[in-house]
């Protein structure tokens, strides 16, 4: 008897990598600067870690006030995932087509990449999504090309405890938020 194996689609092995180049590349800095005083508190803390769980009252409060109710989680994990349907890291999607309603709280080495892919699919499918994102990410041209003249966004109040292992985190996190809100014309 003959064992076949599958070989993953080689786009997805390759964004999949890319991924975890960036996470190494993090690990390799952060053990460098380990214990580096000129660093500010709260840099060390962002190489760590690139994904940050959204609590399920954060999710379902962005939900209700702006009426959109997704069905797919872009970025997520079985076990972190905010909708029924979800997209986790070995889906990559960056590559997939989202027809649906969604909710975007991406990794945070991705703005540039997830903000357009927002746009594109918003533009394509005529879909509502929900995205959180730093709002230090106003400067940037992305925001100014994708965002800034085609939808609404909103300032979310306070500070958001992100969630690790599906526990709160040690400390708020350390950007404002806003929500950016993709609504189907």
């Amino acid at each position: 008897m003959e064992v076949q194996y599958q070989i993953p689609n080689a786009e997805r092995l390759e964004s999949s990598a890319k991924h975890v180049l960036v996470w190494l590349q993090s690990m390799t800095l952060l053990q460098y600067d380990k214990g580096n005083p000129k660093l500010p508190r709260h840099f060390k803390p962002s190489l760590v870690e690139d994904e940050f769980e959204t609590p399920r009252k954060n999710f379902e409060s962005l939900c209700k006030q702006h009426k959109i109710f997704p069905t797919l989680d872009v970025s997520a994990t079985l076990e972190n995932r905010k909708c029924v349907k979800f997209f986790s890291i070995t889906d990559n999607a960056l590559e997939q087509e989202w027809t649906e309603d969604f909710w975007c709280n991406h990794p945070h080495t991705l703005h540039a990449e997830f903000v357009e892919k927002c746009h594109q699919q918003w533009k394509k499918h005529n879909i509502n999504g929900l995205q959180i994102i730093p709002a230090n990410c106003m400067r940037t041209s992305y925001w100014h090309k994708f965002i800034e003249p085609n939808v609404r966004y909103y300032a979310i109040e306070g500070s958001i405890r992100f969630l690790q292992d599906g526990k709160p985190s040690k400390d708020t996190s350390r950007n404002a938020y806003v929500c950016v809100v993709w609504r189907a014309i």
